[in-house]
């Protein structure tokens, strides 16, 4: 006789999820969202995984993964780390950073163009929210996914 399966792990606290995410994919959109800053995941998130039809319907376009308040939605079929980590750092900007944040990073960001990790956002309506999400990315993922620019210059007070 089988022993019964056992059941999943509970979701940790912060995050709930909605949609068809695999036990895998939770346990590791869990453990990503562990990783955020604690400010951030003071204000708990849900995380959606919104099939083609909804997607269309939503009016998503093409993008791969969409935030707003305090909702992660990834489309089905293109979930992974580097994509639910960038959705991530969207509730992070606008729940854990104050305007005085915001305006440090744009002012260090737009002052040192070759410390952008991608360029994705370059096109965006919000194009320093975008180069935070994949600073964070970055930041997060060791090593930096495929197409980020890992060779950042350092500045002279780091040294």
């Amino acid at each position: 006789m089988k022993p019964p399966p056992k059941p999943p792990a509970p979701d940790p606290a912060g995050i709930s999820f909605a949609g068809a995410w695999s036990p895998a994919q939770r346990t590791q959109a869990g453990a990503l969202w562990l990783r955020m800053p604690l400010r951030a995941r003071t204000v708990p998130v849900s995380a959606h995984l919104v099939g083609e039809a909804d997607w269309r319907r939503f009016g998503y376009g093409s993008h791969t993964g969409y935030y707003s308040g305090n909702r992660v939605s990834i489309r089905a079929g293109k979930f992974g780390p580097a994509i639910f980590l960038h959705e991530l750092f969207h509730h992070c900007w606008a729940v854990a950073l104050n305007g005085t944040m915001r305006a440090d990073w744009e002012r260090h960001i737009r002052a040192h163009p070759g410390w952008r990790v991608s360029n994705y956002g370059a096109a965006e309506t919000s194009p320093v929210e975008e180069w935070f999400c994949e600073a964070g990315v970055s930041y997060l993922i060791n090593p930096p996914p495929r197409g980020y620019n890992t060779a950042r210059p350092r500045l002279a007070h780091a040294a």
